[in-house]
């Protein structure tokens, strides 16, 4: 039997353009492995159906009208309980092919899949959330193209996500500056505008912090060397030395340091990772 805690059935939510004969079988099928199935046809079905019953993991047909819209609520409501979203697409929509912005499921198969695999995947996931619900109150993740039309869109969300936060205003707003900060540096001095190169972003939200990973696929930088010489407190001088700016880039790193309480980068230089202390 799947479960996500002892003595409880999994909770599936599965969101479809419809409740048509293929949508039917797939619950039952789902209902005969174990898992407790609720099946919704539209957005407010779904919100309806998450905000009442909170389920566990929130199967999504990737083809649906109301996809984008869905994974936007999902992520950055944070009023519902820690989910899975696993997405079912067909493979003409490969998810790692759609250029644009994206906030991104937790898990996805692509067609054909056997249904065997499917189940393993749903009790998988189910199996994390138990052990993750320990330590975390949300997750997500989204991925932008490099393109200034792009990082308005992820500005929006974050604006969203961030909303939904139990925070003071100038803690949302200390945040808010340093996502977007740390975006435009990924975008624009790691991805060097190439529309073709994503940025990556995940987030963790706790009881006590919210942590923010920014990475782009760019060459890096060499973070030994800059960040030795930042120990003496010039992030100013630091951040032109990255980026190669005299005029104002500098500021807005230092900035961004005194907006959240840790900046950290990876050896690379590619990734850095934002800590926002809740209290």
């Amino acid at each position: 039997m799947a479960e996500s805690s002892p003595g409880n059935r999994t909770k599936i939510l599965l969101a479809a353009a419809g409740i048509d004969r293929i949508t039917k079988m797939m619950a039952k099928q789902l209902e005969e492995s174990g898992f407790e199935v609720m099946v919704a046809a539209n957005l407010a079905e779904c919100k309806e159906g998450v905000q009442t019953n909170s389920p566990d993991i929130v199967l999504m047909d990737g083809g649906i009208e109301y996809a984008a819209d869905l994974r936007w609520w999902l992520k950055g409501e944070l009023t519902q309980q820690l989910l899975s979203l696993i997405a079912l697409y067909p493979e003409v929509a490969h998810p790692e092919k759609q250029p644009g912005f994206k906030v991104l499921e937790d898990q996805y198969l692509v067609e054909p899949y056997e249904f065997e695999g499917l189940k393993e995947l749903l009790e998988h996931e189910a199996r994390q959330l138990t052990s993750q619900r320990q330590q975390l109150k949300h997750k997500l993740a989204f991925r932008l193209s490099s393109q200034i039309k792009y990082l308005e869109t992820a500005g929006e969300f974050m604006e969203f996500l961030a909303g939904n936060l139990q925070i003071s205003d100038e803690k949302r707003m200390g945040l808010l500056y340093a996502c977007r900060e740390a975006l435009e540096n990924a975008l624009q001095h790691g991805n060097k505008n190439d529309a073709e190169k994503f940025v990556h972003v995940n987030i963790l939200l706790s009881e006590e912090k919210l942590t923010l990973k920014i990475k782009d696929e760019g060459e890096g930088f060499d973070v030994a060397a800059l960040l030795g010489e930042g120990l003496d407190g010039d992030a100013v001088s630091v951040a032109r030395k990255r980026y190669g700016d005299k005029n104002g880039s500098g500021l807005g790193i230092m900035l961004m340091l005194r907006c959240v309480d840790k900046v950290q980068y990876n050896r690379k230089g590619n990734e850095v990772t934002l800590t926002k202390n809740l209290f």
